[in-house]
């Protein structure tokens, strides 16, 4: 069960950033969310589009590190690299999701090796497209995890808003200010 959710996250968590899952309170009323073993963006279509064209262009990607002949020294450093990654957190951590600053650039240097095949054409297009749909994707699963995950001295702060503002209205009725 890990092998199998550390691998969909290390692939397509990476890029676009999957349904976020509320696991409940921890106990000192910090919310408690996680990406880990949670699908693709299976929410839309049009997110489930971007992970087709991410898995794409990472499989072109993967492609050109096996068949270039240029750049040996660099596709070696990055095979080794990745694979690396993989296992430090196949062994490490419980939210790979996390960590996915550690490989995305490799993950970029992939996508840069797909275009230096014949697809290149086909790759800046769904670079193009996918740039967009992983935005707004991750947007919205920040604002998400932003509202439902909240630590108490946040809440507290929240709060004290809404008190402000009826106060603040409170005093306007009376004719105070």
């Amino acid at each position: 069960e890990r092998i199998v959710s550390v691998t969909n996250s290390f692939i397509f968590h990476t890029l676009i950033a999957p349904t976020v899952q509320t696991l409940g309170d921890n106990g000192d009323g910090w919310s408690m969310v996680s990406f880990h073993g949670a699908l693709p963006a299976s929410e839309n279509i049009i997110y489930v589009a971007g992970d087709v064209i991410w898995i794409s262009i990472v499989a072109i990607g993967l492609w050109a590190l096996f068949t270039l002949k240029e750049h040996l020294a660099f596709r070696f450093t990055l095979a080794l690299t990745l694979i690396g990654q993989f296992f430090l957190h196949l062994l490490y951590g419980e939210e790979t999701f996390l960590y996915s600053l550690h490989f995305l650039p490799l993950f970029i240097a992939l996508a840069a090796l797909a275009m230096l095949t014949t697809l290149r054409k086909h790759v800046a297009i769904m670079i193009l497209i996918l740039i967009p749909i992983a935005a707004t994707n991750n947007l919205m699963k920040f604002q998400t995890v932003n509202t439902t995950s909240s630590s108490p001295k946040r809440t507290l702060i929240n709060k004290s808003h809404v008190n402000l503002s009826c106060i603040n209205c409170t005093l306007y009725k009376l004719d105070l200010v």
